[in-house]
């Protein structure tokens, strides 16, 4: 957005809050609070100021719009909602200037009802339409910049309707506009009282003439009508989607925390990724030596079958052998007794040859 234009919606439901744009985001949030011991925002009414200043030799001129609001857990007077438009060194025409303070009100007042208290706490997620300052900007013209002479602050009270304030604003660029650096403005009595018993501020009467307003104006208040109706429409219909999106956004940063985890986790294990692969080798190591062993004992194995065989084979060889041996034995035992038997014979022969012979 240019220099040249700010916005803001603000309200009191805990504490001053405002969500501000363009140049408005140099402001200070207290800009756009009111003294309620000057003038208070009362039930049921709205209240209108300007205000205009000087500062580095460039001029502003804001407008804002108050309503009354229930303060939060409090019952407090003098608590509102409300919207500001300003400009450097430009302005735009007083319709224009209604017209987009209204509907930035209606943002802001989206969520209360029948004056309700507050249902929005954090101004932030109030949404505005994207095309708001654009269509402001092409409305733009050019300040004359007259010079300032005094910085007093007057209320002017109206008795006409809404409509009257379009020439208000009209008659404040042209007369009022010079006099005073802050202006406020109602139409309702009990404000004015209420200014009246604190005596600070001069009020001023301001008697307009409701049937000089011309046609187009009429017709353009009740386009405003219609607007802030679709537009109300349009905001709920916004806020349903951003609650949808939300529950989308909810889950979604779920499943981050998720997969974060997952991530932490395998951040964990990769600080001991060194000592695992040093692990990992050290048994592996283990394993090779292993298989070389099983290979040894598997060839011993194989070896030993091998020699049980060959010992089986000398074994049944060795049998065979001591049967004929066995055999070759009992032979010879035979032979012995036959050799003992001639022997025996001889000797005895032998005995009886020698008796013959007389030896």
């Amino acid at each position: 957005m240019q220099s040249d234009l700010g916005f803001a919606l603000f309200g009191t439901p805990i504490g001053l809050k405002a969500k501000k744009f363009g140049f408005y985001e140099n402001f200070r949030i207290n800009y756009f609070d009111i003294d309620n011991t000057e003038i208070k925002v009362l039930p049921n009414s709205s209240l209108y100021r300007v205000n205009r200043f000087i500062q580095k030799g460039d001029f502003y001129i804001t407008f804002f719009i108050y309503e009354f609001a229930k303060a939060r857990n409090s019952e407090r007077e003098g608590c509102f909602n409300g919207a500001s438009i300003g400009f450097k060194n430009c302005f735009a025409s007083s319709e224009i200037i209604l017209s987009h303070l209204h509907e930035l009100l209606a943002y802001a007042n989206f969520g209360l009802q029948n004056n309700s208290r507050f249902k929005v706490e954090d101004f932030e997620s109030i949404y505005i339409r994207r095309t708001f300052a654009q269509d402001l900007q092409k409305s733009l013209k050019k300040n004359p910049s007259k010079p300032i002479t005094s910085g007093e602050t007057v209320f002017f009270k109206l008795n006409e309707s809404f409509s009257s304030k379009l020439n208000l604003i009209d008659s404040i660029f042209t007369e009022e506009l010079n006099n005073y650096s802050d202006i406020y403005f109602s139409s309702s009595v009990k404000t004015e009282e209420y200014i009246r018993d604190k005596n600070k501020i001069p009020i001023k009467f301001i008697n307009l003439d409701f049937k000089s307003l011309s046609e187009a104006r009429r017709n353009f208040l009740n386009e405003l009508h219609v607007q802030k109706n679709s537009l109300l429409s349009q905001i709920e219909q916004n806020q349903k989607t951003s609650r949808h999106l939300s529950e989308k956004i909810t889950h979604s940063i779920k499943e981050i925390e998720r997969l974060n985890g997952l991530v932490n986790d395998l951040k964990v294990n990769a600080n001991n990724f060194d000592s695992i692969i040093k692990e990992g080798k050290k048994y592996e190591e283990e394993i090779n030596i292993l298989e070389q062993k099983c290979s040894t004992l598997k060839k011993s194995v194989e070896d030993k079958k091998e020699k049980e065989e060959e010992l089986d084979l000398s074994l049944k060889s060795f049998q065979k052998k001591i049967k004929i041996m066995e055999g070759e034995f009992d032979t010879l035992v035979l032979l012995k007794d036959k050799m003992d038997l001639t022997l025996k014979n001889m000797e005895t022969i032998i005995s009886k040859k020698k008796s013959a012979f007389g030896l």
